[in-house]
């Protein structure tokens, strides 16, 4: 993600802000429109380091251990579980968008848990806050959070 914004030098990128509203603001410093031809550029490569980023700082294979206890961590979901299957179920038992998990990591906090899928989803939908799911069927380990939203 930061090399995403290092493509924009003039933008003054803020890297401990939520990276989905740097973009927005980026694109408000750039006056693009989401019809312009350089916004829908500037919006495929962001998704893909979102998805990149999201790997680099989680995992990307679906059966790393280590990737799972990462989720359960930022999950704050205490006590973690010892074998695979045991965090895999933990966390698709969860309910927890996406980009605010991997934007909490980066932060160094725990990601919100919300108590139903349609609370998530009525939250997703509100701050638009979608992870790219096109780009996220590369990467298997997203396969297993995605949800239909």
């Amino acid at each position: 993600i930061d090399e995403f914004f290092a493509q924009y030098p003039e933008y003054p990128y803020d890297h401990n802000a939520p990276f989905w509203q740097e973009f927005r603001d980026m694109c408000d410093f750039f006056d693009l429109e989401r019809t312009d031809e350089e916004q829908k550029a500037a919006w495929k490569a962001f998704r893909i380091a979102v998805v990149r980023g999201f790997g680099m700082t989680f995992g990307s294979e679906e059966n790393d251990i280590h990737a799972w206890g990462r989720l359960c961590e930022t999950a704050g979901l205490s006590p973690i579980p010892e074998d695979l299957e045991g965090r895999r179920n933990a966390i698709l038992n969860t309910h927890i968008n996406l980009v605010d998990m991997h934007q909490y990591r980066r932060m160094g906090l725990k990601s919100k848990i919300y108590e139903t899928e349609e609370e998530l989803r009525n939250y997703t939908i509100q701050t638009g806050k979608f992870f790219p799911l096109e780009e996220a069927y590369a990467a298997p380990l997203l396969c297993y959070l995605l949800r239909e939203i």
